[in-house]
């Protein structure tokens, strides 16, 4: 009888060339880590064992606690009648050679109402909320997910119009939307809601302890550390900030030091973890640092500036502070995508070294047929965005 060629290796087992070594689990692991959210969306697909892998907490732990830095781009068009909400990502590194960002689209959101989408998209811990046709809606660009939040009700009386946020607590690994109703005159009860997604799937509100002071919130709000912030003003005009506690649900009020400022050319960003307030006057830059909430205590740099450093912005574009990227740089850009304007430039203020450094957006932000189509449209950076595969 004729044998069979076999190949041998030097411990005599048989693994002939049609013989395939199954990879590692660890690696299995390791390899899927190292992918991108897109790529993980379509690749748990591929098998039970590669899907149980991808929907593990552990694993999307690992994704979260290691982000890339992602600046989240939003270009909402100012159309009347169906407007539009581009979100794009892009790396936080600059190119030296070219001194750009290339902005890859992620989602495309619409909304046939004139009083959609929030002003400013901020990302917390990858998620974002929205106000398409007045709703609360929470999304993840990452994994397309939308969550439709029910309308605002209490004790069966139905809310108004409400200011809306979003918070992360990064003890309980929790989210919490958070409801302020509108007040009509000084004397008004203060109404606020909270719910909190993932846990509780039937996304029930319930009503909290209002803030010790009656109060108008001016601004999106900035999540940091488990605590929300967002600027408000007070019947009588006085100007202060609220500070959401995630975890706890507890309002209070912080005094600010700043006498005035606009809503174009002043911020809250997080900056190296701490809250800051900036805020852009002519040629300088008034920058203060929230040191003791309790104490409301501030430290403040003052910065003389000069347009002639932003000579790719005209002076009289309109600007808009988005926060700091990774190493700490203030991000200045102009708040909208002209048809215009020709490339898209990104301003970065190094507040410590007081430095200047341009690039330009490319990608969709230099198509000059999206910008016929849509344009003009409104600009906001969110820099401390992440790729988040949870689901909630």
């Amino acid at each position: 009888m004729k044998e069979k060629d076999q190949e041998l290796d030097k411990d005599g087992s048989n693994k002939g060339p049609g013989h395939l070594e199954l990879t590692s689990f660890d690696i299995t692991v390791e390899i899927l880590t190292r992918l991108p959210v897109k790529s993980l969306m379509k690749f748990q697909y591929v098998s039970k064992t590669w899907c149980s892998i991808i929907r593990s907490k552990n694993f999307i732990n690992s994704l979260v606690s290691t982000p890339s830095p992602l600046f989240l781009i939003s270009l909402m068009t100012n159309e009347k009648a169906e407007k539009y909400l581009f979100l794009l990502t892009s790396l936080q590194e600059k190119d030296e050679e070219s001194t750009s960002l290339v902005a890859n689209l992620d989602m495309t959101l619409a909304s046939n109402n004139a009083n959609n989408f929030s002003v400013r998209c901020a990302s917390v811990n990858g998620f974002i909320s929205l106000s398409p046709n007045g709703r609360f809606v929470v999304c993840n660009p990452s994994t397309k997910q939308v969550i439709l939040l029910p309308k605002f009700e209490t004790a069966g009386t139905k809310w108004g119009p409400v200011y809306k946020f979003l918070g992360y607590d990064p003890i309980n690994d929790q989210y919490k939307a958070l409801c302020k109703k509108m007040f009509s005159y000084p004397d008004e009860d203060q109404g606020h809601m909270v719910l909190t997604l993932g846990g509780d799937k039937t996304h029930t509100w319930r009503q909290i302890e209002g803030a010790p002071q009656n109060y108008l919130p001016r601004s999106e709000g900035i999540c940091i550390n488990g605590f929300v912030y967002y600027r408000a003003w007070t019947p009588d005009s006085s100007r202060l900030l609220v500070c959401f506690d995630v975890r706890l649900e507890k309002l209070s009020i912080i005094k600010l030091k700043i006498s005035c400022w606009d809503d174009s050319t002043s911020a809250l960003i997080n900056y190296k973890g701490e809250l800051a307030h900036v805020v852009i006057g002519g040629c300088f830059l008034d920058f203060w640092v929230l040191i003791d909430a309790k104490e409301h205590k501030w430290s403040n740099k003052f910065h003389q500036i000069y347009r002639v450093w932003w000579d790719s912005i005209p002076v009289d574009v309109p600007i808009t502070i988005h926060g700091t990227n990774n190493v700490g740089e203030i991000i200045i850009s102009p708040k909208f995508l002209l048809c215009n304007l020709g490339d898209f430039p990104i301003i970065y203020y190094d507040i410590e070294k007081k430095k200047v450094t341009k690039v330009q957006l490319k990608g969709i932000a230099c198509d000059e047929d999206f910008r016929r189509r849509y344009g003009p449209c409104l600009v906001n950076i969110s820099p401390e965005h992440c790729c988040n595969f949870n689901l909630i």
